[in-house]
Parts: C-alpha cells; structure tokens; sequence
C-alpha cells in the first residue's frame, strides 16, 4: 500500500513539473497576445478609451507574474515542500480569478465597440486636415482595412484622401475608392481582437484548474507523510 501511496505521489510530482513547463509556455502566450494586441489597439489611440488597454496591459501582468509563481511549483514539487506548494496553489487561484476576470472584460469590450466607434469615427474625421495624428490614423486604418469613410465613400465628399484607393499613383475619386465602411470594418477588426483576448484569457484558466488539482493532491500527500 504504501509503495503505491509512494508511486503515486511521485507521478502526481512530475505531473506538476509537465503542468509547469505547460504553465511557462502559457505564459509567454499571454505575453505575446497582450503585447501584440496593445500594438494593434495603439494604431487607433485617438478612437478608443482607457478600457480597450486594460486588458493587454492586464494580460502581459498575468504572463509575467506566471514566470515567477512557476519557479514556486518546481522548487515546491522538487523539494517537497509544503509550504512552497500551498503558496503555489494560491498564486494559482489569483491568478486563475485574474485570468476569469480579463477573459470577461475582454468579451464585454466586444460589445462597447459600437458604442464608441460611432460617434468617435465621425468626430475623428473632421480633423482630419489639421491633425497629423489623426490623419495618418485614418489612412493607414483605410489602406490596412481597405475600408473608405466612416459610413461610405460619400462621407469624404469631393476630397477623397489617397488612402481610399488601391492605386495610389493617380488621383483617388469615388468610383475607384474602397467601398466598405470603416465604421463597419474597424468594429470587425476591434471585435475580434476583444474575442482572442477573452478566449485566450478564458483558455488558459481552464487548463490552470488541472495545476490546481495536482498541486492540492502533492500538498496533501506531502502533509499526510509529515505527519505520520
């Protein structure tokens, strides 16, 4: 009996040690997906609030503090430790509301896109001619989403920006400017970076939960050996 107690505690042990090389992996996941969306997002900076940052900003945390925390679970599953694997097991759940709590936020984003690409759009192209910023954003945003205007085409009036055509060596004018919405493309666009930060965020806890088990299970059996 106690060869197969000992068996399983040493299966449950390199368990933890796949589930931390899984969890640094996981890691630089959100770190690559928080990092490569806060970039995307930062091209429309003058479109959107504080909010649609959080969430990037929230998922590189995650992914960095994951790189310590697994440093816990190996030198808890390597040593033996009791307390090093309670702190492991704690970290986790912080982590795994953390990661709940982004994957929310990041589905909610989806629905205040509309919210603000309406009326911000609009607003946006009205400076167009006076703010360099705001000019390159919309023609990089038309040229990359192969979008025109915020509603059509006609929403430039007589003076198509450039950017509204795939041809950029003449003269841009309506019959040759891209045809879809930048409204409607940019609410597309925005949408499904939201999901991917949710659906990653949401993923990721998931598969977190199976850390959770396994770690409770080598803290329990190393605390029943102690006590013996």
């Amino acid at each position: 009996m106690c060869l197969i107690t000992s068996y399983t505690n040493l299966f449950v042990k390199y368990m933890l040690f796949i589930f931390n090389l899984i969890f640094v992996l996981s890691g630089i996941i959100l770190l690559i997906v928080g990092a490569v969306i806060q970039a995307s997002y930062s091209d429309y900076d003058p479109l959107l609030d504080e909010s649609f940052f959080s969430v990037p900003v929230l998922l590189i945390v995650i992914g960095t503090i994951i790189f310590v925390v697994s440093f816990f679970g190996c030198c808890g599953a390597y040593k033996g430790s009791y307390c090093l694997i309670i702190s492991f097991c704690v970290s986790l759940c912080l982590i795994f509301i953390l990661e709940l709590s982004g994957g929310i936020a990041g589905y909610l984003l989806r629905d205040r896109v509309s919210e603000v690409l309406d009326s911000q759009l609009s607003i946006s192209m009205k400076h167009y001619n006076t703010s360099s910023q705001i000019r390159i954003m919309w023609d990089e945003m038309q040229s990359n989403l192969l979008c025109c205007g915020d509603t059509s085409p006609m929403s430039w009036g007589d003076n198509l920006p450039q950017s509204c055509c795939a041809d950029t060596t003449v003269k841009c004018v309506i019959d040759k400017a891209f045809k879809d919405p930048c409204t409607t493309s940019l609410k597309e666009f925005l949408q499904s970076k939201a999901g991917i930060l949710g659906g990653f965020a949401v993923g990721i806890a998931i598969i977190q939960l199976l850390g959770i088990i396994f770690a409770c299970n080598l803290a329990s059996s190393i605390k029943g050996y102690e006590s013996v």
